[in-house]
This record gives structure tokens, C-alpha cells and sequence, in this order.
């Protein structure tokens, strides 16, 4: 996908998350990528959990499966819902999908899925891609997260932070992994060759705390970590040099512990453990 503001075409479901603030998308851009991502004969094929749910006329989609996602696309358009705004530069209200009765009111289902889409959000911390209409398509307004869950909206607000999770690195690729054996049950395949060829092409300095293992201790070690998991992705997924960070064993084992309890992606635990050293 072009790194460019302006009218960009999109190849695959992952390239929304390359997407810069400012670009804009044809309408029948993003609605062939919502329709092929469910398609596996299709070249915007990347696996079930990057299929596009929901209709391309609603205008809610979210991406994989529930309940954590990879992200949540959300559209407006001027007028189309009393609760739809622009509060300020970094914060929007978004309404919840409504289902108007024969009466004429208008009833809020919390439990239907682009509703819970929004919900959940806060929880299992996946992006929210903004976009509003243009008159060229849609433009992609940024990156937000649900602050606040009100009866009629969500308050999404600006991540000035969020980590581009999806992004592919560009770089020298080193193999195959991520190919689901089974056995007992479903395992993940690693590749030890990658891991061995990282650890050659670089120095082995804790990426975090900058701890030498060898000045200190008097022999060589690292740890390689991934940095999105394995299991986040949809199976096998080529690998790239900047796909992995090196780590002392204590960063390795901390890194692990926020992102089980807690969620976090490896860019902010970086930044909640280098504040701690």
C-alpha cells in the first residue's frame, strides 16, 4: 500500500492498519476489501481472523473474531445519527447501531455484535479506525479507543500512542512460522533457524533495560521475543528480521506478564518498564 497522505487502494485487510491520517479511500475500495477479506478463492484473503464482518453498507465492521479482535471500522456520515459528532480534534461521539420499531422508536440491542464491537473495546484494547465520509470516499479520520460507554454512543477518543499492531515490517525475510501442527492438540510451529539467524545479525543487548548478559555475567545470552504473539495472528505468516526484539531474561519474562494480565502491546510495555528503570 502507498505511504502517502492522500487517495490510496488497499490490497489487503491488514493494510487498514498502515493507513495515515488523512488518506482517503474510494468507497468501492474499502467495500470490495470487506467483501473479498471473506473470501478464500480471493487475493485480499489473509486467513479467518482477518475477515471483515458485517455488511459494507452498515457502518460498523469489525475485524476477526469475537471477542478479541483485531479492530473495529467504524463510519459516519454528516446527519445520519442525532448522537454522531466531532466534539474536538481528538474526540468524537459515535452512536450505537439502533433498530427502529414500527412505532418510530428506536431501540439499542447491546448484546448484537457491532454494538458489542465498541463494548469490548475498552477491555481487549484493539483499535477503532475512524472514518468519515468524503466527497472522494471515506476519509480515515485515526486511531481511536472507547473512553466512555453512554446509553445512545460511544465517546471514541484519539490514541495518540497506538501501536500499528497490524503493520508488516519491510525487510529481509528469514523464513516460515506460525503453521498450526496437530497432535493432542493444536500447536503453533516455531522456527528455531530464525531465531538463531536474529540473534547473529545483532547485538545481544536487552532491547529494554540495555543489560550486555556477557559484560555481566561473562557469557553470551539473549532471549528473542516476538514481537506481535504467534497466536494473534492468522496462521502461517512469512517472518521478517523486525518481527522480533532481544530481551534479558528478567525484560522477556515482564514483557510476557503485561501482556497476559493485561493486554498490552510491546510498545507500551516499553514504555511502562523504561519509566521503571
Amino acid at each position: 500500500m502507498p505511504k502517502l497522505t492522500g487517495c490510496v487502494e488497499l490490497n489487503l485487510p491488514s493494510d487498514l492498519f498502515n493507513l495515515v491520517r488523512g488518506d482517503v479511500l474510494t468507497k468501492g475500495c474499502l467495500y470490495r476489501l470487506i467483501i473479498d477479506s471473506k473470501k478464500n478463492s480471493s487475493s485480499a484473503w489473509e486467513g479467518y481472523g482477518f475477515q471483515i464482518r458485517n455488511t459494507p453498507q452498515q457502518g460498523i465492521n469489525w475485524i476477526g473474531d469475537f471477542p478479541s479482535l483485531k479492530g473495529v471500522i467504524v463510519k459516519t456520515k454528516s446527519g445520519a445519527y442525532h448522537a454522531d459528532k466531532e466534539v474536538d480534534s481528538d474526540n468524537y461521539h459515535y452512536s450505537f447501531k439502533a433498530i427502529t420499531k414500527a412505532d418510530g422508536s428506536t431501540v439499542i440491542n447491546r448484546t448484537e455484535k457491532a454494538n458489542l464491537s465498541l463494548i469490548n473495546q475498552p477491555k481487549f484494547h484493539y483499535p477503532v479506525l475512524l472514518f468519515a465520509e468524503d466527497p472522494c470516499g471515506w476519509k480515515f479520520k485515526g486511531k481511536y479507543r472507547v473512553e466512555k460507554i453512554k446509553k445512545e454512543y460511544v465517546v471514541l477518543k484519539r490514541d495518540a500512542h497506538a501501536v500499528l499492531t497490524m503493520k508488516k515490517a519491510v525487510g529481509k525475510v528469514f523464513g516460515i512460522e506460525g503453521k498450526r501442527i496437530k497432535r493432542a492438540h493444536s500447536k503453533i510451529e516455531r522456527c528455531s533457524a530464525v531465531v538463531a539467524a536474529v540473534k547473529q545479525n545483532r547485538d545481544r543487548v536487552c532491547d529494554i533495560c540495555k543489560m550486555d548478559f556477557k559484560a555481566m555475567y561473562g557469557v553470551e545470552y539473549i532471549e528473542a521475543h516476538h514481537v506481535i504473539q504467534l497466536a494473534a495472528l492468522a496462521d502461517e505468516h512469512v517472518i521478517y528480521e523486525d518481527d522480533f526484539v532481544l530481551l534479558c531474561p528478567n525484560c522477556h519474562r515482564a514483557v510476557h506478564i503485561y501482556m497476559r494480565r493485561f493486554g498490552y502491546c510491546y510498545k507500551e510495555i516499553v514504555g511502562l518498564l523504561v519509566s521503571a528503570i
